[in-house]
């Protein structure tokens, strides 16, 4: 089995659908269905003669007959030139297909910038200073008392608890900044990082999932500046554009 332009060779099991094999062997075809013979955009075209270059003869028999959907689709013209539907047009032999170029999915990556909007800022995680007076004689509370005690007081977060990576740190932030460390908190309720001094900023990744793309965009979670951004084509994109029937 050879799919072009890419010229990729591979042993395919009789029977499977040409869609079926361009997914095995990762040949990137263009579908809105799926696979499911609904949308007619996975169009290959059947290529006929002796390939010296691949020692294998693609010959017309090696695919199963037209289907009353490729006609529909593709019209008898156009089936007679040797187009298909990958979908539909099952493996009977070696075969030689061409992808034509609007029937290949994109595999550049994509650039997909963000928009700038007015949106107030509320990140779930905030930094929180403190400053701590270290244990004594007259003062023996734990680490983790003296910390929810000074961030009750100078910033009124009551309730809090510390997670165990966070309760794990603790005790060398502390003392490794000289009882001055910098808390993350999460929903104003758990603290998730105790990190030694002063730090003034903190990161958020922002992810948007579309049908075709994926973009994710590094956040300064102080200002709401976008640091970075990166972009891919969405892996299901091989299994239809339509992404809700997909996988209802």
């Amino acid at each position: 089995m050879i799919f072009e332009p890419s010229g990729k060779p591979s042993y395919v099991e009789a029977g499977k659908t040409l869609f079926e094999a361009a997914q095995d062997m990762e040949v990137g075809l263009k579908t809105l269905c799926g696979g499911r013979q609904t949308c007619g955009k996975c169009k290959v075209k059947f290529e006929e003669g002796f390939f010296s270059k691949f020692g294998i003869y693609s010959k017309r028999e090696h695919l199963s007959p037209p289907t009353e959907k490729e006609l529909r689709y593709l019209g008898q013209a156009a089936i007679d030139d040797g187009y298909r539907l990958s979908c539909a047009a099952t493996i009977l032999g070696d075969l030689v297909i061409f992808v034509p170029e609007e029937s290949r999915a994109i595999k550049e990556v994509l650039t997909k910038t963000a928009i700038a909007r007015p949106v107030p800022l509320k990140p779930a995680i905030k930094n929180c200073y403190v400053e701590l007076p270290p244990p004594s004689l007259e003062d023996p509370r734990s680490d983790w008392k003296r910390l929810s005690e000074e961030l009750a007081r100078s910033f009124n977060l009551t309730a809090l608890d510390i997670n165990y990576h966070a309760m794990h740190s603790l005790s060398n932030a502390l003392r490794s900044g000289d009882w001055k460390v910098t808390v993350t908190i999460w929903m104003e309720h758990h603290v998730i990082k105790v990190k030694p001094g002063l730090v003034e900023r903190s990161f958020g990744l922002a992810i948007d999932i579309g049908t075709t793309t994926l973009a994710a965009y590094l956040c300064d979670l102080s200002t709401g500046q976008i640091i970075a951004t990166r972009s891919a084509l969405n892996p299901q994109v091989s299994y239809g554009e339509d992404i809700i029937p997909n996988y209802a």
